[in-house]
């Protein structure tokens, strides 16, 4: 799309960077600040690259991200703060675009020029996003845009599944859609068909005594006797042997390896 209406969009025949030529920039950005990644605690390159990213998804400024997650970063804030400035000023001097940039660019032309809109409504008419859980804010705005004329749009998701916020994903956004969308009806898929419903009796009381969320009841057809067990792992080393214990034991009760997952 930004290909086809570049000329609204401030680019011409701009190229796409990858990870890698986006890599290079913030290591050249570094060079040219005197400020290296062999400093104690200074974030490597792909760790910035994270950080801008995920602050352009949130839409907040670098030095929010900073000062609300990043904490162990906030002796370097002023310089990450330049360096993102750097960034930005660089791709548009050099015509490139990150994934970043194709969507914010896409928003601000789908918000912007009303023709333009129109035309893409058009060729677009039927809109649907799976795992919507794991869209960020941008994202939403875009799908939000594409379908806010026609209103033909479906998503499929669950919030209570939302775990990407590390890489920017807004698990609000399935709670939003029935805001932006509010004739849009509700489709609730309950029935679980891998869980006893043991577990799943444990799930929802987990999930329905959030005050944010979607409300569901899930359900199962496959009763068992067991009950589950809350098993409290220290660290990720600590779950891994729990889990490799349990096996071993499961095995010398004469229970395959294939029948165990």
């Amino acid at each position: 799309i930004l290909k086809q209406y570049q000329i609204y969009t401030g680019y011409k025949d701009f190229t796409i960077m990858d990870p890698d030529d986006a890599s290079e920039a913030i290591s050249y950005i570094c060079g040219q600040l005197n400020v290296s990644e062999n400093k104690i605690g200074f974030p490597k390159k792909g760790q910035i690259k994270l950080m801008i990213g995920k602050a352009r998804s949130r839409k907040e400024s670098i030095g929010n991200l900073i000062k609300n997650e990043y904490v162990q970063y906030e002796l370097y804030a002023d310089a990450l703060i330049e360096i993102d400035r750097r960034y930005q000023a660089f791709k548009q001097k050099s015509n490139m675009m990150d994934f970043d940039d194709l969507q914010i660019n896409l928003v601000r032309l789908l918000k912007e020029n009303k023709s333009v809109r129109n035309r893409i409504h058009d060729q677009y008419k039927y809109i649907m996003v799976d795992e919507y859980q794991d869209t960020d804010r941008v994202q939403a705005e875009i799908a939000y845009l594409l379908a806010c004329d026609h209103r033909n749009i479906m998503v499929v998701g669950d919030d209570a599944q939302s775990i990407y916020a590390f890489r920017g994903a807004y698990y609000r956004n399935t709670e939003d859609f029935v805001r932006m969308f509010p004739e849009a009806r509700s489709i609730k898929l309950e029935q679980n068909y891998r869980s006893e419903q043991r577990i799943l009796d444990v799930s929802n009381t987990i999930i329905n005594s959030s005050s944010e969320t979607i409300r569901k009841t899930l359900y199962s057809t496959i009763k068992g006797n067991e009950k589950p067990k809350l098993v409290m792992a220290l660290d990720s080393q600590d779950q891994s042997m729990f889990i490799i214990e349990t096996i071993q034991e499961l095995r010398e009760k004469g229970i395959k390896l294939n029948e165990i997952a």
